[in-house]
């Protein structure tokens, strides 16, 4: 299925819902409603009916007047993802050995497009202050996929020859 039919047969309402909390982050964990219904270019009255509906679900909160904050509905919703625990819990002890063995940060992340999501993370002792948790979603481009925010230390970007996280390429192999 090609994204064009993705989109085509993907229930409108419920794309909208997803919209909706998709702004939601840690530098702007409150929205009013005008804010949500601006950036969404959406009618206030289709925004505020579809932050009812998710209001009804606890997915999000009504904060005082007119501002929504993500709900504790999507800390049950968190708790049901299985696939990225169990993958960073096997990964975790290859992750901490390698930290052990580099004496570096190492970060675990999985590619969602053009942004990383941070799975799992073994901080060094020699610690750059890093600006991304456990979490936290990251723009890609800019730096390897997979690998740590440039510090304050370095600006310079990775000079590997496969980007950290990056699929090996494949090579040929003989049968015999």
């Amino acid at each position: 299925m090609t994204s064009t039919e993705r989109k085509a047969s993907t229930n409108k309402s419920l794309a909208k819902a997803v919209r909706v909390l998709k702004l939601f982050s840690a530098q702007e964990p409150r929205l009013p409603l005008a804010e949500i219904s601006a950036r969404l270019e959406m009618p206030k009255s289709t925004t505020h009916a579809i932050l009812r509906s998710l209001i009804a679900e606890g997915l999000i909160e009504k904060i005082g007047g007119e501002a929504y904050a993500l709900g504790t509905g999507i800390l049950a919703l968190s708790q049901s993802v299985r696939v990225n625990v169990e993958f960073r819990d096997r990964a975790a002890p290859h992750v901490r050995a390698l930290a052990d063995k580099v004496a570096e940060s190492v970060y675990l992340t999985f590619r969602e497009g053009d942004r990383i999501l941070y799975i799992y993370a073994v901080e060094s002792s020699r610690r750059l202050i890093a600006r991304t948790a456990v979490g936290d979603r990251c723009g890609a481009p800019g730096r390897p996929a997979g690998g740590p925010p440039r510090s304050r230390r370095s600006s310079r970007p990775c000079r590997r020859r496969r980007p950290c996280g990056a699929a090996p390429t494949p090579r040929a192999t003989s049968s015999r």
